[in-house]
């Protein structure tokens, strides 16, 4: 099956790369708040990768914590801001080789130079928040500020797209050419209502009793967010693949040319090489490994 190809192992190196990042940033998140352990073979693993991320991103911290005092706040950075950077850039650099691939290069460009700074920006301000604060707005931010980047990532794009794609994406979808004003409006409205209805379901979720005695309730609802959100990607692939399929053309050869499905299944993926990490790592414990 297509979809499952495209979960466990996509074409590509560098999908395959980002799955197995992703999974282990996931993973080291929920680590920091858990403070709990793997099977020895993937606690060393993550240890290491964790070493790397810090080599490569944590040389920014001091200065970052610099700044943020330079501008009369108090805050300092936890540790798992380079993760949250690590995982919104996969999503960045996922969307910039869509582009890529179908010959857009001035928009793969701007998505990648675009997205990896508001990606940073948002990474910062959420590691700024401890993981295990009890105070349910600092809860509440952990969550929504990694959605709220995503939003502010996701309107650059959709404006960088009517300025410069709009005839190029009628020709490809079969429809009139819209005005500048029609095609931002378009995606606006619907980046928009989807941030709103993740903020009002994270909000909602945590007056949740059962929501609230866990350990890093912001963790888990983001984490649950960004699976629906997987799955609506998926979802609105089939919508897509009925405006671009060709007369002669399969359904399936075109619902994997849309870029909401290919992006859905990376995101999907993420989520199930953490389950196939986690599953591993508890049958190595379970032997005593």
């Amino acid at each position: 099956m297509e979809l499952i190809k495209q979960l466990v192992w996509p074409p590509g190196l560098e999908g395959k790369i980002a799955r197995l990042l992703g999974a282990c940033s996931a993973i080291a998140i929920f680590r920091y708040g858990l403070n709990s352990g793997l099977g020895s073979a993937f606690q060393l693993l993550l240890e290491y990768y964790d070493r790397a991320v810090g080599l490569v991103l944590g040389w920014a911290t001091p200065y970052i914590d610099w700044g943020l005092a330079r501008v009369g706040w108090n805050l300092s950075l936890h540790p798992q801001w380079k993760h949250i950077l690590v995982l919104m850039c996969i999503y960045v650099l996922r969307n910039s080789l869509i582009s890529y691939g179908a010959n857009d290069r001035g928009i793969g460009h701007f998505e990648l130079v675009w997205g990896v700074t508001v990606a940073l920006v948002a990474s910062i301000a959420a590691g700024t928040i401890p993981l295990t604060s009890e105070d349910r707005i600092a809860q509440f931010l952990i969550a929504a500020i990694p959605v709220g980047g995503i939003w502010a990532y996701e309107i650059g794009d959709v404006a960088w797209r009517a300025t410069f794609y709009r005839e190029r994406a009628a020709r490809i979808y079969n429809r009139p050419t819209p005005t500048w004003w029609a095609y931002f409006e378009g995606g606006l409205r619907g980046t928009t209502v989807r941030t709103l209805i993740g903020i009002a379901l994270l909000a909602v979720a945590l007056q949740v009793p059962a929501v609230q005695k866990l350990r890093v309730p912001g963790v888990v609802l983001l984490a649950s967010l960004v699976l629906i959100q997987a799955l609506n990607f998926l979802r609105m692939g089939l919508s897509d693949a009925k405006s671009i399929r060709q007369p002669d053309e399969s359904w399936r050869s075109a619902y994997w040319r849309t870029g909401v499905a290919k992006i859905g299944a990376a995101m999907l993926g993420v989520f199930l090489w953490v389950g196939v990490i986690l599953v591993s790592s508890a049958g190595l414990k379970f032997f005593g490994l």
